[in-house]
C-alpha cells in the first residue's frame, strides 16, 4: 500500500516534522520530494523613476504572497562617458558594451575631431561623448511557505517493480536486505555478485581498454541477463539507465 502526502509549513524544518508526525502507525517514510524550500527570495526591477521601479518590482511578488522588504538598490541618474572611435556608431557601439540592462545611451556627440594623417601616417581617432541615463533598479524579497510530498507505505522500503537479476514482476520484487539493489531472493543476489565477478576477472585480463570496451566486457561476462526494476525489460547489467524506459539503474548500498 502506497500514501501520498503533501505538507505546507513557515520552513523546511517544520514541514519535516509535520511529515514525521503526519506518518499513520504501520506506515513507514518511503521517500520524500521538496516543492518549495520556504527560503527568502529577490525580484528586482528597473525603470525610469523610482516610484516606477517599485511599482514594478512589486508586480513581480507572487500573488499568494507578500514582499516582505522593497527598496530603491540604484537610484537614477545620469553621466557622460568619453570614448574614442573612428565614427559616431563605433562610439556607440563602445559604451553599449560598458552598460548592463539598467543603462542606456540617450545621445552621442563629437567633442574633438580625429585627423586623417597622411599616407597612413598621423592617423588619429575622434574623440565623443555619449550620455548615458542609468535607471532606477528596486529590490524586493518575498518568502513562500515550504511545501513537500511524501511518499509513505506499508513496508520499510518501496516495492520498485522488477527483480534485476530475473524480472520476476511488479509486487514481487523487494529491496533485499535493506539495500536499494533489488532482488526478490538471496540466489538472485547470489547470482548478480557471481556475474559481476566474471566481469572484473574478465576485464582485469584485458590491458589498456576504454570505458565503452570495459562496458562491453561486463556486459558480455554478465551475459546480458539483467532486467529493469521498472518496465521488466531485458538489459545489459553494466548498463546505468534502462534503454527503453530510462530508470536509473545504478546500484546504491
Amino acid at each position: 500500500m502506497e500514501k501520498v502526502l503533501e505538507i505546507q509549513a513557515d520552513s523546511l524544518d517544520d514541514a519535516r516534522r509535520q511529515a514525521a508526525q503526519s506518518i499513520p502507525a504501520g506506515l513507514y517514510l518511503w521517500s520524500e520530494e521538496v516543492l518549495a524550500d520556504g527560503k527568502p527570495q529577490t525580484v528586482t526591477a528597473n525603470a525610469d523613476t523610482e516610484e516606477a521601479a517599485l511599482a514594478a518590482v512589486a508586480a513581480k511578488v507572487p500573488a499568494d504572497t507578500q514582499a516582505t522588504n522593497s527598496s530603491i538598490r540604484i537610484a537614477p541618474s545620469r553621466r557622460v562617458v568619453e570614448t574614442e572611435a573612428w565614427d559616431e556608431a563605433y562610439a556607440r557601439a563602445q559604451v553599449e558594451q560598458q552598460l548592463d540592462s539598467t543603462s542606456r545611451i540617450e545621445a552621442v556627440r563629437l567633442k574633438t575631431a580625429g585627423k586623417p594623417g597622411f599616407l597612413g601616417f598621423g592617423k588619429k581617432k575622434a574623440l565623443y561623448e555619449a550620455d548615458v541615463f542609468q535607471s532606477a533598479v528596486a529590490v524586493a524579497e518575498y518568502k513562500l511557505s515550504a511545501r513537500m510530498r511524501i511518499r509513505m507505505g506499508d513496508s520499510k522500503v518501496p516495492d520498485r517493480g522488477f527483480c534485476q537479476m530475473c524480472g520476476k514482476p511488479e509486487g514481487q520484487a523487494k529491496s533485499y536486505k535493506g539495500t536499494t539493489n533489488f532482488y526478490c531472493s538471496s540466489d538472485c543476489e547470489k547470482e548478480y555478485v557471481r556475474a559481476c565477478i566474471r566481469a572484473q576477472m574478465a576485464g582485469a585480463i584485458i590491458v589498456g581498454i576504454n570505458k565503452q570496451q570495459w562496458d562491453e566486457v561486463q556486459a558480455a561476462a554478465a551475459g546480458d541477463r539483467g532486467f529493469c526494476w521498472s518496465c521488466g525489460k531485458a538489459m545489459p547489467m553494466s548498463a546505468k539507465t534502462c534503454p527503453a524506459c530510462g530508470k536509473d539503474q545504478t546500484p546504491k548500498a
